[in-house]
């Protein structure tokens, strides 16, 4: 086996595993401690962004999720080969982290629908 084989992959392996495991957010933890850049950087910009009269910012983003339902194709003559059921995209799901920052521009409330 080759050195590739025995250390390089599995590393990188158990990298792409913690990356993945890692993109879930304790919010409650990041209140007082995440500034405006932060998240940002780690978000991207926000889809929406407002100034309310105390000099709070709430920054919206958003995420799209298609929905899909089954639908079966029962017409096997013109199909190579049918594996079963499919999925037809019938529209999307979306998903709002309000994120709002106080002058300092730390996070001070967040919410999510």
């Amino acid at each position: 086996m080759t050195l590739f084989a025995r250390i390089l992959l599995p590393v990188l392996a158990a990298g792409i595993f913690l990356g993945c495991a890692s993109t879930s957010v304790n919010w409650d933890a990041q209140v007082g401690q995440m500034s405006y850049l932060q998240a940002v950087k780690e978000l991207g910009p926000p889809a929406k962004e407002t100034r309310n009269a105390d000099g709070e910012t709430e920054a919206v983003w958003i995420s799209r999720y298609p929905v899909a339902t089954p639908a079966m194709d029962n017409d096997f003559r013109y199909h190579a080969a049918s594996f079963g059921p499919e999925t037809t995209p019938t529209g999307w799901r979306e998903s709002k982290l309000r994120l709002t920052f106080n002058t300092n521009s730390l996070l001070t409330d967040w919410s999510k629908d």
